[in-house]
């Protein structure tokens, strides 16, 4: 049950929206206080909802510490360099796992 995730998302967004904007925010709060390790956000290089909602999913990810990383996808160039950044990306969330000091970006 998700609904106490949904009121924050709704608190934060002005008006509707189309997409998955309001699915991914409020996602993004429940994975951040039932302990995943980090979230990855799939977008549509020009889904204009998921781009719109980047700032919010920040402060979500932000409030309840937990990792986002995004991976625009254009269906041109989508395989180029997944696999690196994915390898890059886990590895980070292990790191904080053993309580390694991670680099500020």
């Amino acid at each position: 049950d998700k609904r106490a995730e949904k009121r924050e998302a709704k608190q934060l967004l002005s008006e509707e929206m189309g997409g998955h904007g309001f699915e991914s925010i409020y996602n993004t709060a429940w994975y951040g206080k039932n302990g995943f390790d980090g979230i990855i956000h799939l977008l549509p290089l020009s889904c204009m909802p998921e781009s719109t909602v980047e700032v919010l999913l920040d402060q979500v990810a932000q409030k309840y510490e937990i990792p986002i990383y995004r991976f625009p996808i254009d269906e041109n160039n989508f395989e180029a360099g997944f696999n690196t950044r994915l390898e890059t990306f886990v590895s980070m969330l292990n790191r904080k796992k053993k309580n390694e000091v991670l680099p500020r970006y």
